[in-house]
């Protein structure tokens, strides 16, 4: 072996691969990509409509706005991070506009997390510890699915993770330009996201833990302080531009300081509830089971594991966790999702917590490799399913129906989920705009009724929507004719309206 720590045999055969650890990673990262490409069409939401109409219409306009969202300050300006919308619609730009293309540019971030796991690791520990590590991003549930949605979520995790490996790497070599490279880094994660905030919080912890009293005397914190600032500015100066953009930033941002943390810290619980695996409305699993307890168990020990054999290595690491899930507790969004953020820190403790328990004899090293059978064996089960599943939500055959059903250049009233089957044509979402706002000022010539979202609500048990049902179907009785059906398990019983 070449690396930083000989790894002693083990009985398994699996593992005897693990001594090239440079094919592993390849591996890996061929793994990922496979889980993420197979039925790559299947299974798009409303959250990735939202990121495509922006990024569509900055293509088009030069401009971050919803332009479906026509009675709301968004579809002026969005002052959400713009990065997300700028790359994607770049991608749309070289590659055409498609659920291929959105979503290949979350499978590239995904692929770049699982190679900085396995250099974290590599660092670490060794080796194995990056071959394990990097095995364990490739499967775990929460980089797959952000790696295949069109999100800004894996953006996110890719960028804290590179700051991440920086930081070490600086503190190593006492480099500052290493250490400006980690702040540029967690820059271009708050440009992806307002979650990047928890990692560059967790990065001046460590470096307050390191320095005390002197840390405003060191490099390494004003690099953080000048990387951040200097990756963020554009965007500051922009929000500052124009009074309407000031205006969009509070309505995004400052609106959500109004509610009171502990209605925010009462809500946590189903974010934590998702990553256990509890069955909910929106992922209906076995109920008061929770299917995912093993893996908390398993990372738990690993973690304990790591403490044992280096302190100051774990209490860091801690830190990185536990500073992003305060900072989540205080956001209003509690969906499980922004677990992909700290799942590249979660892979790391478990590949080299099982790689050190493999140091300790025979029977200690037959436990590792059943252990970490176990945590990704299930999870890669458990994401086979997931993706199986998405085969009931067939978008490319709803959108040939709906796309059927109105001619170009028509207007047209329904979720934002469909925006993407007819981004060509002049689109309204109902999300963020009223019927009575629309019928009165926008006229629209078709109305996509009944889908999963109106019937049924967003998935947080309410009813969201049933003023507006009532509504729609007094308009329709009176005021359009059924033009189509195209009915779909998983998108529901839609009926497109022609308004007469």
């Amino acid at each position: 072996h070449r690396g930083r720590r000989s790894v002693p045999p083990c009985d398994l055969a699996i593992l005897h691969a693990l001594m090239n650890h440079r094919v592993v990673l390849a591996l890996a990262c061929l793994l990922l990509f496979i889980q993420c490409v197979v039925l790559i069409q299947t299974r798009w939401v409303e959250d990735e409509s939202w990121n495509t109409d922006e990024s569509v219409t900055w293509m088009r306009e030069g401009r971050l706005r919803m332009s479906s969202f026509n009675a709301d300050l968004a579809s002026v300006v969005d002052a959400r991070p713009p990065l997300t919308p700028i790359g994607m619609g770049t991608t749309f730009r070289l590659f055409g506009i498609g659920i291929a293309q959105a979503r290949m540019f979350s499978v590239v971030a995904g692929i770049g997390t699982v190679i900085v796991v396995w250099l974290l690791a590599l660092s670490f520990w060794g080796p194995l510890a990056a071959s394990l590590s990097a095995m364990a991003a490739a499967t775990d549930l929460f980089i797959v699915i952000a790696s295949r949605t069109a999100r800004p979520e894996i953006h996110c995790a890719f960028f804290c993770s590179l700051a991440l490996l920086l930081f070490y790497k600086a503190r190593e070599k006492n480099s500052f330009l290493l250490a400006l490279g980690s702040s540029l880094s967690l820059g271009a994660a708050l440009n992806f996201h307002p979650h990047g905030v928890g990692f560059v919080a967790a990065i001046g912890v460590l470096l307050l833990i390191e320095f005390r009293a002197r840390v405003f005397l060191e490099k390494r914190f004003w690099a953080l302080v000048a990387g951040v600032a200097l990756s963020i500015a554009p965007f500051a100066i922009w929000i500052c531009s124009a009074p309407v953009n000031l205006q969009a930033f509070r309505q995004v941002y400052l609106g959500r300081l109004a509610v009171p943390l502990s209605e925010k810290l009462a809500a946590e619980w189903p974010r934590y509830a998702d990553f256990l695996g509890f069955g909910n409305r929106k992922v209906p699993l076995i109920g008061s089971v929770p299917v995912r307890l093993h893996l908390a168990l398993i990372l738990l020990a690993a973690f304990v594991l790591v403490y044992r054999k280096n302190r100051k290595l774990a209490i860091e690491l801690g830190v990185v966790v536990v500073v992003n899930l305060l900072w989540w507790a205080d956001q209003v969004s509690k969906g499980p999702r922004y677990f992909a953020v700290i799942a590249p820190i979660f892979s790391v403790i478990v590949g080299v917590g099982l790689a050190q328990l493999s140091t300790l004899g025979k029977r200690r090293r037959q436990a590792s490799a059943l252990l970490f059978l176990l945590y990704a064996g299930t999870q890669l089960a458990g994401n086979v399913l997931w993706i199986r599943l998405g085969r009931k939500a067939d978008y490319p055959q709803v959108a040939q129906g709906l796309r059927a059903a109105i001619p170009p250049g028509a207007s047209v009233y329904g979720a934002i989920t469909f925006y993407m089957a007819l981004n060509d044509r002049v689109y309204y979402s109902y999300d963020r705009t009223p019927f009575p706002y629309a019928l009165a000022n926008l006229h629209p010539q078709y109305l996509i009724l009944w889908d999963r979202v109106m019937m049924h609500g967003s998935g947080t048990g309410l009813d969201d929507f049933v003023g507006l049902r009532g509504q729609l179907t007094a308009f329709v009785r009176d005021h359009a004719t059924l033009a189509a059906r195209v009915p779909n398990e998983f998108y529901g019983g839609l009926e497109v309206y022609k308004v007469q």
